[in-house]
């Protein structure tokens, strides 16, 4: 399929999420909130792959990428956001299931500070959670598009800067972003752009 001739696992999210040095597995903690895979398989991707690739005859491929190196912009939420909401996370630059997490957490908090919105900190988006959203959009600047900027960066998008200080780049990355979850795109974060941030 899609012309792969052998898969290529890494243990780096990062590496996985952005396809970095040939890497074409992912998995679902990748994108969403949950632990999906479990454990007992998540612990074995590299065997699988090892095992699928042996069964097309690439058993010769290298599958397990070891790689610490994560990302500098995501190494700069997660100070954020352990400075901010004081979230106690690994500081290692891969946007994982504790930093996705926390991110909707910090999107609560701050919808709850802002907004009095009365929301269970939980680190889930729900009905309550998206019905608090406003709109954000350009020329807006502090705790709103701080959050929204911390989301897009995780998900790789360049929107020039980690400021809460939404410019044309940033305009331009939640345009990128809705456009890839074939949403409305009109460049304004509302409702169903956090939800897709923070669920799909």
């Amino acid at each position: 399929r899609n012309n792969i001739k052998a898969l290529k696992w890494s243990t780096s999210a990062y590496e996985r999420m952005n396809h970095i040095n040939g890497v074409n597995m992912t998995a679902h903690r990748d994108y969403a909130i949950k632990s999906c895979p479990g454990t007992y398989i998540y612990e074995r991707e590299a065997q699988i792959a090892a095992e699928v690739n042996k069964a097309l005859g690439s058993s010769g491929v290298t599958v397990t990428v070891k790689s610490e190196t994560g990302d500098s912009g995501i190494l700069k939420v997660q100070k954020w956001m352990n400075k901010t909401f004081h979230n106690g996370l690994a500081e290692d630059g891969v946007c994982g299931y504790y930093t996705k997490q926390a991110l909707v957490k910090g999107l609560q908090k701050i919808l709850n500070s802002k907004k009095n919105a009365g929301l269970v900190v939980d680190g889930i988006f729900g009905a309550k959670t998206k019905a608090a959203c406003p709109n954000v959009k350009r020329g807006f600047y502090g705790a709103y598009p701080s959050i929204l900027q911390a989301f897009l960066i995780c998900r790789g998008y360049d929107t020039g800067g980690f400021d809460g200080d939404f410019g044309v780049k940033t305009e331009a990355a939640v345009k990128a972003f809705q456009k890839s979850k074939g949403l409305e795109v009109d460049g304004i974060a509302g409702k169903q752009t956090f939800e897709a941030l923070c669920n799909g």
